[in-house]
């Protein structure tokens, strides 16, 4: 039974040791450093707006609380402007740093809370608005993605806020509770539960954004792997049938047909040019055999040197695999005659093709994988391009390659038997002539 793709990159996963995982939490771990530093610029724009006003409230209201609150907002500002990035160059371990910080952060509203008891009394501090932002800040914690400290945050906020009002409630007057029922303990402890809901709640959105966030890495690093398994000329259509798991990555018998394409006299002219001029003119080569290999539903497997070795048939099944390959053929020798090589002639090519069955499957080590091909298919298919150079034709093919191609406007024109070179028996080799109109 054939592996989803998702299955095949957790298998990869667990061979390679660290894995995908260990990757995925190192960029977490860099990405909140970074935020910690955005926060920190953050903070410090809250906080310079927070002393402004509070200079404000010392001029217009009451001096002694408004310049409490001034000093208490330059204190802010000098932490995260200057502290904390200091700390962040010096501290490796991040969770240390955010846990003070949500500590600093929740405590905020807790600290102004008490400077209004002491300098303007209980009652005061508890229908200000100080105590409102705990909620605000108590959420806001889910943007570190980490439900640990947002669940500390409800808690820690829910503590503060009830030790608040348990230092300010001397200072309420019983005639004012009695006005007020809202000022009494009743309803601090219900803002107590909802500050601990609001940490649960904080602690859910951070963990389904980090979840998507992983998930969406995680899909990056297939489509990346599939690159690597597949190459970049693959039909979509055959790719994303391997990204749902409907087409099989393990090893497994198939009957394919194997395309071999290389250049004529490409060994001189790899030596008697610049390197650069070589790798442009290959780059250039490649990229236009490569689309009509795909075009033809057909997979590109690998380069050997300037050869081209393509499964047609695999990993998707294809009843016209030999056809396919057929006409790709026809059209890879016309697709690159008009391409000028270094040396200023035109580009000459040979292609051979041969049908029969190979084993496929995902094969390599922890750090590299390919989807390749094994069998005798794969050098025979060598072997009958070598013979284009001798018989002068572009594309041979063999009998079985022919006989699988069918009747479905193949012309072929038989060249008769012709040894190959590690086959016991004489093959019978046939020059491909047509193969009908192309698909699409």
């Amino acid at each position: 039974m054939g592996l989803s793709m998702t299955e095949v990159v957790a298998a990869n996963r667990v061979r390679s040791g660290s894995g995908f995982a260990a990757v995925l939490d190192a960029e977490y771990r860099s990405l909140e450093r970074l935020n910690e530093r955005r926060a920190a610029r953050f903070a410090v724009l809250l906080g310079i707006v927070g002393t402004a006003a509070a200079v404000w409230v010392a001029l217009m209201l009451d001096a002694r609380l408004g310049w409490t609150l001034s000093a208490f907002g330059v204190a802010v500002i000098v932490y995260y402007w200057q502290v904390l990035p200091r700390l962040l160059e010096r501290v490796d371990k991040t969770w240390i740093l955010q846990v003070v910080n949500v500590s600093v952060e929740v405590s905020l509203p807790a600290i102004i809370s008490l400077v209004d008891i002491v300098v303007a009394g209980g009652a005061y501090a508890v229908t200000s608005t100080p105590r409102l932002l705990t909620f605000v800040v108590v959420i806001g914690s889910g943007l570190r993605l980490k439900r640990s400290l947002s669940i500390y945050a409800g808690f820690l906020g829910a503590v503060e806020y009830g030790t608040i009002y348990a230092l300010a409630r001397p200072d309420i007057s019983a005639d004012l509770l009695g006005r007020l029922p809202s000022l009494g303990w009743g309803f601090t402890v219900m803002h107590m539960a909802y500050l601990v809901c609001g940490g649960f709640l904080a602690a859910l959105v951070a963990h389904v954004g980090k979840s998507m966030s992983r998930r969406v890495a995680m899909q990056i690093i297939e489509k990346e792997q599939l690159g690597d398994l597949f190459g970049e000329y693959v039909s979509p259509r055959i790719v994303e049938r391997v990204r749902r798991g409907e087409i099989s990555l393990t090893g497994e018998r198939r009957t394919v047909t194997i395309l071999f394409a290389d250049i004529r006299d490409f060994t001189p002219l790899a030596f008697g040019r610049e390197p650069e001029a070589v790798v442009n003119y290959l780059n250039e080569y490649f990229r236009r055999v490569c689309e009509v290999i795909a075009r033809h539903d057909g997979m590109v497997n690998k380069f050997i040197g300037d050869g081209v070795l393509a499964v047609f048939g695999a990993p998707d099944d294809d009843p016209d695999h030999a056809l396919h390959a057929a006409r790709a053929a026809l059209e890879m020798v016309a697709a690159t005659s008009g391409l000028l090589r270094p040396d200023g002639d035109t580009t000459r090519i040979g292609v051979g093709l041969h049908t029969g069955q190979v084993v496929l499957g995902s094969i390599g080590g922890a750090r590299r994988k390919d989807y390749t091909v094994i069998g005798d298919v794969v050098n025979t298919a060598a072997r009958i391009e070598s013979l284009t150079k001798n018989l002068g034709c572009p594309v041979l093919a063999s009998k079985a390659a022919v006989e699988a191609a069918g009747t479905k406007g193949l012309e072929v024109e038989s060249l008769g038997q012709h040894d190959l070179k590690g086959r016991a028996r004489p093959e019978e080799i046939f020059r491909l002539i047509g193969a009908g109109r192309s698909p699409g």
